[in-house]
C-alpha cells in the first residue's frame, strides 16, 4: 500500500505501524525492495482471510467461494 505522502507499507490494516520506506525518498523501486522484509506470515484480519485464501488461486478454495456465493446472484 503507498499512502498520498509516500509511505510504503506491506499492508492496509498495520500501516499505522508497519511502514517500511517512502516511495518518494527512496524511490519506487527500493520501496517495493524493502516491502519483502517483514514478519507477517498469515493475515490476521477477518475481512482479508478470505482474500487471502481466494488469490492463493486453490482450485478447491476457488470452487468452496462460487459454491457458498452464487446462489445470492440467482
Amino acid at each position: 500500500m503507498i499512502a498520498p505522502n509516500g509511505d510504503v507499507a506491506p499492508c492496509p490494516v498495520t500501516v499505522e505501524t508497519n511502514v517500511r520506506a517512502n516511495a518518494v525518498q527512496s524511490g519506487l523501486a527500493k520501496a517495493w525492495q524493502v516491502l519483502h522484509e517483514h514478519g507477517c506470515v498469515a493475515c490476521f484480519s477477518p475481512c482479508l482471510v478470505e482474500q487471502n485464501y481466494l488469490f492463493s488461486l486453490d482450485p478447491a478454495v476457488t470452487i468452496l467461494f462460487v459454491r457458498r456465493h452464487l446462489p445470492r446472484f440467482a
